[in-house]
């Protein structure tokens, strides 16, 4: 209740659509449920007709010679791109976005789109209209989930989170010009056709 109340304060109403961005370690001492409290609150302050999404990437559902926390051997690469098990939504690890993105893309609600390296997970009334359009090609770009809130009208919502660690930003990025502008080539294990393959990908 507590934490809804504080929801209310910041201007979050019944029926908003908000994307959140949370550091659990920034937020107070104790929470009585700590995690999952976070998620019911921000479901409940938007209600059925509201709508929260979080970013859900899996970093280490990429091409290892990018690798840096740790790099791994260049003679290792071929192997992680041979073996590593196929990126799917209800089973792949959460990683690098905080404690409660990794709890809610887990939520039996919860949907997440299909990027490997990517992903967004959401909840509620427009959930499914948030992820649908993910392409695998420039995944924070014109047919992501971003652009889809961007271009629907959502609120940023950060609890504990800094500005710099707004997701959104990349869409900005992306829709930029500056000189010496590029894409990189990446890469992830994917299901195509119920088979696992490694595909590549800007």
């Amino acid at each position: 209740d507590d934490i809804i109340q504080g929801l209310r304060n910041l201007g979050v109403t019944d029926g908003d659509n908000i994307f959140v961005h949370s550091a659990m370690s920034q937020m107070a001492e104790y929470i009585c449920g700590a995690e999952l409290a976070i998620i019911q609150a921000l479901c409940k302050a938007v209600g059925s007709t509201g709508t929260v999404v979080m970013p859900s990437q899996s970093s280490v559902y990429s091409e290892p010679a990018y690798w840096q926390h740790p790099p791994v051997p260049q003679e290792w690469w071929q192997t992680i791109r041979d073996t590593m098990p196929a990126y799917t939504p209800a089973t792949a690890p959460v990683g690098g976005v905080g404690r409660v993105p990794a709890v809610f893309a887990k939520q039996p609600d919860v949907v997440r789109s299909n990027h490997p390296s990517g992903s967004f997970a959401a909840w509620g009334k427009n959930a499914h209209n948030v992820i649908s359009n993910h392409s695998i090609e420039y995944s924070f770009g014109e047919q992501s989930p971003l652009a889809t809130m961007y271009n629907s009208g959502f609120g940023i919502v950060f609890l504990g989170a800094p500005f710099e660690s707004n997701t959104s930003l990349h869409l900005a990025e992306i829709r930029a010009t500056y000189p010496d502008k590029k894409s990189i080539r990446q890469g992830a294990p994917i299901l195509a056709n119920g088979n696992r393959e490694w595909v590549e990908f800007d």
